[in-house]
């Protein structure tokens, strides 16, 4: 043994030795916890999957409350210096103020908020809040606030915390051949996709353009080797067909190009060897709403809207379908690929059973995060390679939400990790004494 060693074996036997377990172990689980598997799945909430992000999406931040007026602060929405206050009886107010300003009246009401003259303005508009106002004299005597303001529907995000920044679930494109990206481009420009598109545009057209040219299918085993555009490639010029991961991929890949940004998600979950969901599709977030959109290429869903016109999400879904909501009578969003000029219609009674089996009870939205090189089928440098594991390791496990919580051990790395730090302070604070 080293003479250093021995030092710290001397000075702190019990420290040394669990330093170097708790260090092997911390190593051990880097190394061999594999990608994907129970080791790196930490458990969300809706907030840390959903919330706009910084960089993006507009997203109500929080109010400021005076009496019978109540101010809404607005984040990522553009500028505005004039509001129209349009309430459900047809009384008209308009306020000059940076964010809507909105004289609350006793009772339930509707608040039609619209800017005027604000041509920057990047959210959709009027605003529509659903409020009920109980002054104070008319309030419980037991009530916690003078005066009582219950908001039961807001037209953004309510989110006092910003989201994930959109690198925590999307690679970066220079990661990516430069070719792929290049040829990325071209096969946009060949489907129809133009900058001035709107993100939901974009999806449609994108969605249409796979489905027209892909088939499903037993995909061979080497497609998992390949980068997106080389999957796209391979499937549109052979007909190879693919699973709805592949699917995924490439449409994810595409949609990053053409400026939308495009996470992955899997609902997989195994329980006793009895497969409870395995099923990959996209979620692309919608800049004018704030909202990131459910699309599936596997069942030709571009995305889905909810009857007030916001677009459902993957968590949406997961309620909706898993407790029986999404019923013939409820499904009447639109949806189905329409492309331009043809109306889209309803959820089909096959596309419901079939979701039916991928949105159950005991399923678990795993959403992958950027520096997943296997998922996202990247290959860079070696030393990028080791930054995307310790980066994943250390700071971006993968997150997940369901109805039941998953069988996780995630709190094993950072368990290891400290208990091999304290071992080492305590072994260097015992031979530095010496």
């Amino acid at each position: 043994m080293p003479t250093p060693l021995r030092k710290a074996y001397t000075a702190a036997p019990f420290w040394f030795f669990s330093a170097c377990i708790s260090g092997a172990a911390a190593i051990a689980v880097f190394v061999f916890r594999g990608d994907l598997l129970w080791l790196e799945y930490q458990p969300a909430t809706l907030g840390e999957i959903y919330a706009p992000p910084p960089s993006a999406g507009a997203r109500i931040s929080g109010f400021d409350k005076n009496g019978h007026r109540l101010t809404v602060l607005l984040s990522n929405a553009g500028m505005c210096g004039r509001w129209r206050v349009v309430r459900n009886d047809g009384t008209t107010q308009t306020i000059d103020n940076p964010v809507p300003v909105i004289t609350l009246v006793p009772g339930r009401h509707i608040y039609r908020v619209d800017p005027q003259g604000c041509p920057g303005l990047i959210i959709p508009h009027p605003l529509e809040f659903d409020i009920a106002f109980t002054p104070q004299a008319d309030a419980p005597t037991d009530a916690p606030h003078p005066d009582l303001i219950n908001l039961y529907r807001a037209p953004l995000e309510v989110a006092q915390q910003a989201g994930p920044d959109f690198t925590r679930w999307i690679p970066p494109l220079e990661d990516y051949p430069a070719a792929d990206t290049a040829q990325a481009q071209q096969f946009l420009k060949r489907i129809g996709v133009t900058p001035n598109m709107t993100s939901r545009e974009k999806i449609t057209a994108v969605s249409v353009g796979l489905t027209a040219r892909i088939k499903s299918g037993q995909p061979p085993a080497d497609l998992d080797t390949m980068s997106p555009m080389q999957v796209l490639n391979v499937a549109e010029g052979k007909g190879i067909p693919l699973f709805c991961r592949q699917r995924a991929l490439m449409k994810a890949f595409l949609l990053n190009v053409a400026g939308v940004p495009t996470r992955l998600v899997w609902s997989g979950r195994t329980i006793d060897g009895v497969l409870m969901s395995s099923h990959a599709f996209t979620e692309s977030f919608v800049a004018e709403q704030g909202r990131w959109a459910y699309s599936d290429l596997s069942h030709n869903i571009d995305y889905l809207t909810d009857p007030d016109g916001r677009v459902l999400n993957a968590a949406d879904m997961l309620f909706l379908v898993s407790s029986g909501a999404l019923s013939a009578a409820a499904a009447k969003w639109p949806t189905h690929q329409a492309v331009p000029g043809e109306v889209r219609l309803p959820l089909s009674a096959d596309a419901r059973h079939s979701l039916a089996g991928v949105f159950t009870r005991n399923a678990t939205l795993q959403y992958w995060g950027a520096h997943d090189r296997f998922i996202h089928q990247m290959n860079p440098p070696f030393a990028t390679k080791i930054a995307y594991r310790l980066r994943r390791y250390l700071l971006e496990p993968t997150l997940y939400i369901g109805l039941q919580r998953g069988y996780t051990f995630h709190w094993l790395r950072w368990a290891t990790i400290l208990a091999a730090f304290v071992s080492t302070v305590m072994v260097l604070v015992r031979t530095l004494r010496r």
